[in-house]
């Protein structure tokens, strides 16, 4: 029984030699959004192939600033104006419409969004917004004499 033992202890670490799996690729965690929510798309140029950040770094080439950004040029096609959408898998967020659609995907609206999206999330009525809120900017109009045309 201890030369079982002892023998699975031995070969334990060339096990994980064998892996085809890099400790980077196993240990990476995308980025999110909201943090803890859907997958953000953050593309890498790897090989002439558009990848989001874990599959860059699970090809085994070296990720950094100088491959961000899709192989297509995305980002300076479609701009970095956040108004998020979704896989249809609702599983992965891109920054907006455009740069979904060149990535090849479908976008969707997110649903479930636990977030304020500008532009897109209805702002309560100001009498449900917190009483320091409810009058914000009111003294600063009153006292400049508010707008007046000059």
């Amino acid at each position: 029984m201890f030369t079982i033992l002892l023998s699975v202890i031995a070969l334990l670490p060339l096990s994980q030699s064998l892996s085809t799996v890099t400790p980077a690729c196993a240990h990476c965690q995308p980025p999110t959004f909201p943090p803890g929510g859907r997958v953000l798309y953050l593309p890498h140029c790897v090989n002439g192939k558009s990848l989001n950040y874990c599959d860059a770094v699970c090809t085994g080439e070296k990720t950094s600033s100088t491959n961000q950004g899709s192989c297509e040029n995305c980002e300076a096609k479609c701009g970095m104006v956040f108004l998020p959408v979704c896989s249809e898998s609702q599983e992965i967020i891109y920054p907006n419409m455009c740069q979904a659609v060149c990535a090849g995907v479908t976008p969707v609206s997110c649903t479930g969004l636990q977030t304020v999206i500008p532009g897109k999330t209805k702002l309560p009525p100001s009498h449900q917004l917190p009483e320091r809120l409810q009058n914000f900017g009111v003294e600063e109009e009153r006292l400049d004499g508010g707008d007046e045309d000059v």
